[in-house]
């Protein structure tokens, strides 16, 4: 399979008089991914947001192989992007919400024959635990056709062995996809990302160990 690359750089958003992302340049390539660490309100949703194009920035440079994109989701190919909140329809049940959400059949039986899937596709979405709820949701953004995939906080309010679960999963699609993904939740963030950034003051700095962690205050002293 052929490496593809996006590369998001330049990128500046403020609110109000504040800016809370400054100069961001980040790359990703297929195979790879990669972790955004970060407290909450750093700003991680909004950089995931202004990659995928559905929040407009006063800066920005969005690239997919070298071709620049405003709105790379209008791309369908291109990008996934699995938001903070619950995107599911919590009336239907997990089988109508895979023949709805995915188009290729052989998507379609991927999901629906998972092992932590088949004992819930007769059950409505509302009924769902919270970790059910998010690897299902992870899983079907997993599937859609893209090269690229954004996970906004994938590890946040689930029990502990959907985390896990949850890591497994991200392991295995990155084989055919890029994957970005944000968190707090630095254990299991660091765990699953071949290189982890930290957001902090605006800017992304690169992690190699929790002793960095420290030295920019996002972890105390041990």
């Amino acid at each position: 399979m052929a490496e593809h690359i996006l590369e998001a750089d330049s990128i500046i958003k403020g609110f109000g008089h504040k800016n809370i992302l400054t100069d961001i340049y980040l790359k990703c390539t297929t195979g790879e991914v990669l972790g955004i660490l970060g407290r909450n309100g750093t700003g991680k949703s909004t950089l995931l947001q202004i990659i995928f194009g559905s929040l407009e920035t006063e800066n920005k440079s969005i690239r997919i192989d070298g071709q620049f994109y405003a709105k790379p989701f209008t791309s369908r190919d291109k990008i996934a992007y699995l938001p903070q909140g619950s995107f599911l329809p919590s009336n239907l049940t997990v089988a109508s919400v895979i023949r709805t959400f995915l188009s290729s059949e052989i998507s379609k039986k991927t999901v629906a024959e998972n092992a932590r899937i088949q004992p819930l596709l007769n059950k409505k979405v509302h009924s769902l635990s919270g970790g059910e709820k998010r690897y299902f949701e992870v899983l079907l953004i997993l599937n859609l056709p893209t090269l690229f995939a954004l996970l906004d906080e994938p590890f946040a309010q689930i029990e502990p062995l959907y985390r896990t679960d949850i890591k497994t999963l991200i392991t295995s699609y990155k084989k055919d996809k890029g994957i970005i993904l944000s968190d707090h939740d630095y254990v299991n963030l660091m765990d699953v990302s071949d290189k982890t950034l930290l957001l902090t003051g605006g800017t992304l700095k690169l992690i190699v160990g929790r002793k960095q962690l420290i030295d920019y205050n996002y972890l105390p002293p041990e």
